[in-house]
């Protein structure tokens, strides 16, 4: 009985520090891509516990998933699209009000996760609408957006004011910590009682 106790006992241990280990350590990501008419093309690397588990994902290798430097998983080419399900029927008369979050506290909870994610994205190329007046409001908001995003740098796009053409390349980088998004829902949750 008591192996059975110590068996039973460090597994849950393990478990608990597993659960631990996925909220407290960040999860970085970093992507990058080209966007033109003739080319989509672009790669992303996820990676947890500075590089213990890796994964990376691009057209030509497809998704490859690392665990301490050796190649646990691999997906070659574009996986086989699945068939939607029906949506399930919910009835929304049996909910109460108190249970549903609003849409303000949603609104929030995302602002803030979104703030605590760190992301840099840097964008470089041509981008033009083929109309004057088009690309003018197109390149108000890209200076907009460069203004009020924080991690958004945008100053190498340069605008095509009279031809069609959308030629960029992309960078993102950011940081995920589970913890603080965990934080921040709870914290919104508490406030919103």
């Amino acid at each position: 009985m008591g192996v059975l106790l110590s068996i039973v006992l460090w597994t849950v241990l393990v478990l608990f520090g597993v659960v631990v280990a996925a909220l407290v350590i960040p999860t970085e990501v970093a992507a990058e891509g080209i966007v033109s008419p003739d080319l989509l093309d672009g790669s992303a690397d996820v990676w947890w516990a500075w590089g213990l588990v890796r994964g990376h994902a691009d057209p030509a290798g497809g998704v490859v998933l690392r665990l301490a430097g050796l190649r646990v998983w691999t997906v070659r080419g574009a996986p086989e699209p699945k068939e939607p399900r029906p949506p399930k029927k919910r009835d929304d008369k049996e909910r109460s009000k108190r249970t549903r979050p609003s849409a303000r506290m949603v609104i929030r909870i995302a602002r803030r996760a979104l703030a605590s994610l760190r992301l840099r994205l840097r964008v470089v190329g041509r981008i033009g609408v083929g109309d004057p007046y088009e690309t003018a409001k197109l390149f108000g908001t890209l200076l907009a957006a460069d203004r009020l995003l924080p991690g958004l740098d945008a100053r190498g796009v340069e605008i095509d004011w009279l031809e069609p053409v959308v030629d960029l390349d992309g960078q993102l980088r950011g940081r995920i910590w589970p913890v603080a998004i965990a934080w921040i829902a709870a914290a919104e949750w508490w406030r919103a009682r």
